[in-house]
């Protein structure tokens, strides 16, 4: 089965569809935790995804959101330390390249925060990132659900270490 994806440009944000054209991608409005239907996976962890592209968050917060993961999404590396630190995710999904705080100053702030710390990290970036930033590297242009199998294998290893007598 094809289907027919629209492209929506940065002008194209918020405006309701046009038939045929699919449904409209909300850039979020500042950050908030919204979470997972019930009704569709279940709920999974809590995800912080952080990237300065409107629509690309809101496209990366949709399709977790559709995995059933509750997602909060946010454009800013200094917000993310905030959110992170307040809501403790369990997982954290940041570009590499970003204005003020990239993506590796993400999370070497947080690797300083134990509480804010989440135990997945996951660089969803077009450039591999430089050094060693202590998280896995998904490209972007592998797709969403390339990130989503790279969220579910660490939410599995998780509850592996987490199983019984541990």
């Amino acid at each position: 089965m094809i289907a027919r994806v629209p492209i929506l440009r940065s002008s194209d944000v918020g405006k309701s569809p046009t038939a045929g054209s699919g449904a409209a991608v909300t850039a979020p409005r500042g950050p908030h935790w919204r979470q997972a239907s019930e009704d569709r996976l279940g709920t999974r962890g809590k995800v912080l995804v952080v990237d300065d592209d409107g629509l690309v968050l809101a496209s990366v917060a949709a399709a977790l959101e559709a995995a059933g993961f509750d997602v909060c999404a946010t454009e800013s590396g200094t917000e993310a330390l905030a959110l992170a630190e307040q809501h403790g995710p369990d997982a954290v999904v940041t570009d590499f390249r970003m204005p003020g705080m990239d993506g590796l100053a993400l999370l070497e702030h947080l690797a300083r925060q134990p509480r804010a710390m989440p135990r997945t990290a996951i660089v969803y970036s077009a450039v591999r990132p430089t050094g060693n930033p202590g998280a896995q590297w998904v490209p972007k242009a592998s797709g969403h659900l390339a990130l989503i199998d790279a969220l579910t294998r660490a939410e599995q290893a998780a509850e592996h270490d987490d199983g019984p007598g541990r």
